[in-house]
């Protein structure tokens, strides 16, 4: 497993996904704390992301978040907001088959 920045990532986004079909597990992280982690398919469903989830649960909730939104929703992404002009898209989208069964179980609705 490596670990690289997210500005880093940017510009290697081709090396990173050679390394990730050679079987390595990649994390981005951001201001030292992981973010994301690239992993093969065939690595899903062993518990690895409720892991992770739990850890990224424990970060916040020592920053002082008392609650947790999971996707794009103004004003947790301004982003979204200017580049649509409008447009809110609150959670994950549906056509995101993985999505729902992976964060239920984890008590988000």
């Amino acid at each position: 497993m490596s670990t690289i920045t997210v500005t880093e990532a940017r510009a290697a986004l081709a090396e990173i996904l050679e390394r990730v079909t050679a079987g390595e597990e990649v994390t981005l992280t951001r201001h030292g704390e992981p973010v994301a982690v690239v992993v093969r398919p065939e690595y899903r469903k062993q518990g690895i992301g409720r892991e992770l989830m739990r850890g990224a649960e424990a970060v916040l909730r020592r920053r002082g978040a008392t609650e947790i939104i999971i996707g794009s929703m103004w004003p947790a992404n301004p982003y979204l907001f200017g580049l649509y002009g409008g447009s809110n898209s609150p959670g994950i989208l549906a056509s995101e088959p993985d999505a729902t069964p992976f964060l239920k179980p984890l008590g988000y609705s």
